[in-house]
């Protein structure tokens, strides 16, 4: 597994201690998604591996509300996009979040621990706010960055920089190389073999 997929995942959904500061909003957006998906995680109901499928399809559901898949996929693809019909947008789009949302929830179930989030700072310029945040982990500290949107009155999610390294810059990068080496037909087929081998993860 990719670390620092597996690095994003934790900081995006761990969380013991919150200090907020400054906090708008767009802290108060991922402040609760931290704190609904703990909710599920400790949920004494949900307890035990026969509970495992329902403690990941909840979330599932929760980051699928958080996040802003549509402007993701779009990014993630960076001038390509601009070369895809709307049928092939529409099909992206679809595929883009529904690993997305698999990818993670599966991680989360794999590595909940308990951490130590401090809410540094909120940025907000031009309706896009940058959630400044340190997560305390062992004896190492990261740095994670929530990027929000403001669409329609609703904070969202549309990226998450951890020490430096963007996940939206990560998928760019990957996406186009597969591009470039292949072409977009090969991606799409990466990316549903990724879907299906997350799905059998036990």
């Amino acid at each position: 597994m990719n670390t620092k997929h597996l690095l994003l995942a934790t900081c995006l959904v761990l969380s013991f201690l919150v200090h907020p500061v400054h906090a708008g909003e767009p802290t108060e957006r991922v402040r609760a998604l931290l704190n609904e998906v703990i909710s599920v995680q400790s949920d004494p109901r949900l307890q035990g591996d026969e509970f495992k499928e329902k403690r990941r399809a909840a979330v599932k559901n929760i980051i699928g509300r958080n996040f802003d898949f549509d402007r993701m996929a779009e990014r993630s693809l960076g001038e390509h996009w601009k070369t895809l019909s709307n049928e092939e947008r529409s099909e992206f789009r679809w595929i883009f979040r529904d690993l997305f949302q698999d990818s993670y929830s599966f991680m989360v179930l794999e590595n909940l621990g308990k951490e130590k989030i401090l809410y540094k700072d909120e940025e907000v310029k031009e309706g896009v706010a940058t959630v400044k945040t340190s997560m305390l982990r062992r004896n190492a500290t990261l740095s994670v960055d929530y990027e929000l949107a403001n669409l329609k009155e609703n904070w969202l999610i549309q990226d998450v920089t951890i020490d430096g390294v963007s996940i939206l810059k990560n998928y760019q990068e990957s996406f186009a190389s597969v591009i470039r080496r292949d072409s977009y037909a090969k991606l799409i087929e990466k990316m549903r073999a990724k879907k299906r081998e997350v799905e059998k993860a036990p």
